[in-house]
């Protein structure tokens, strides 16, 4: 019998059959244009995430969801041991100059380890020619425009574009927005407006990338980076572990979405 770890709080009762995209770490489940992703214990618990003590999902094919039950292929799971994730409400201990000089240490590392294909390096360092070049030449006209507040033309220079199966360009733009709803909460400012408009420019029909443009409109990280954000708001703790889990995400989409997240502080 599997046994269930964790289910996050953004997951309602219901039945899943349609797969939006599987792999063995993660089966996601299409539900109204974003993904449920039923997960590996390789994985952290998250707001839309139910996690397995399996190692490999390869055989899950369909989901059932009610009250103090959770069934997989028909067969239920042992919810003994079942936590349910919720995201932490992120008050801060601390000034805005303190939060900033961990932000620098952060980005400082970020910046050092970039790989080449990252939407970061991209902009920085750029390429000359081919599709790596073509998506150079976008992302630097993409951070102009977003250094000019021109938000639905930093979004077209961004979106659907980078390499991966959640292009590097989307990453980036969950980045941004999760940095700018974090601002908004830290330092109670009222940035709506502008999220509201990058938030739906950003939606497309890679349901997966609707999910984490949802997830940080509304401030509902998973695990990983719910950690990395309290670590920069609370005063005995350091941030680096954290941000070394984020960049572990992927071949670079850890890194992208961070670059995001960075150029929303205007750091990059």
């Amino acid at each position: 019998m599997l046994k269930v770890l964790s289910i996050g709080e953004g997951v309602q009762y219901g039945t899943e059959e349609l797969i939006f995209s599987s792999h063995c770490k993660a089966i996601n489940f299409i539900r109204n244009k974003q993904v449920i992703s039923v997960c590996s214990n390789a994985l952290c618990p998250g707001y839309y995430r139910i996690i397995l003590d399996s190692p490999n999902l390869d055989s899950v094919r369909t989901m059932h969801f009610t009250e103090g039950q959770l069934e997989i292929n028909g067969q239920p799971c042992s919810m003994a041991e079942a936590q349910r994730y919720e995201v932490p409400c992120f008050r801060t201990e601390l000034g805005i100059r303190e939060i900033s000089r961990r932000l620098k240490q952060c980005f400082d590392i970020f910046r050092d380890s970039s790989p080449a294909h990252s939407v970061y390096a991209l902009i920085h360092f750029g390429q000359d020619s081919g599709f790596a070049g073509a998506l150079s030449a976008d992302f630097r006209a993409g951070r102009d425009y977003l250094r000019q507040a021109n938000y639905k033309m930093a979004v077209k220079c961004f979106k659907a574009k980078g390499f991966g199966f959640t292009p590097g360009g989307d990453d980036f733009l969950a980045g941004y927005i999760l940095g700018l709803s974090f601002i908004q909460k830290v330092e109670q400012k009222d940035l709506s407006g502008v999220l509201d408009l990058l938030f739906y420019a950003s939606l497309s029909e890679n349901y997966l990338v609707n999910t984490f443009m949802i997830q940080s409109r509304h401030l509902k990280p998973d695990q990983d980076w719910a950690d990395f954000l309290m670590s920069l708001v609370i005063e005995m703790q350091n941030p680096r572990e954290a941000l070394c889990k984020i960049l572990k995400h992927g071949a670079s989409s850890g890194y992208d979405t961070l670059s995001g997240f960075f150029a929303a502080w205007e750091i990059i």
